[in-house]
């Protein structure tokens, strides 16, 4: 059986300032937790612990473009919803 997704939000943005900013703004519009990631590896790893219902990834990465991340990510969290931004 798979784990439950939790009501969070991953981040993913290789702009720190802008992972920053978007994650304090989504925590406080939508009243849960929100990680955010500046590295898509470390992002990965973290996966089956947040076990978030929704992760934002932008496309363009240096160490991991976001389709890529998005390959790898998905069989980390079976029936989580992907939304990707430029």
């Amino acid at each position: 059986m798979p784990a439950r997704l939790t009501k969070s939000i991953v981040l993913v943005d290789d702009e720190r300032s802008y992972t920053e900013l978007m994650t304090q703004m989504l925590a406080d519009a939508l009243d849960c937790p929100v990680h955010g990631f500046v590295r898509p590896r470390a992002a990965l790893e973290a996966l089956p612990r947040i076990l978030p219902g929704v992760i934002i990834t932008d496309y363009f990465m240096p160490e991991l473009n976001g389709i890529e991340f998005i390959r790898q990510a998905a069989p980390l969290v079976p029936g989580a919803a992907f939304v990707m931004i430029t």
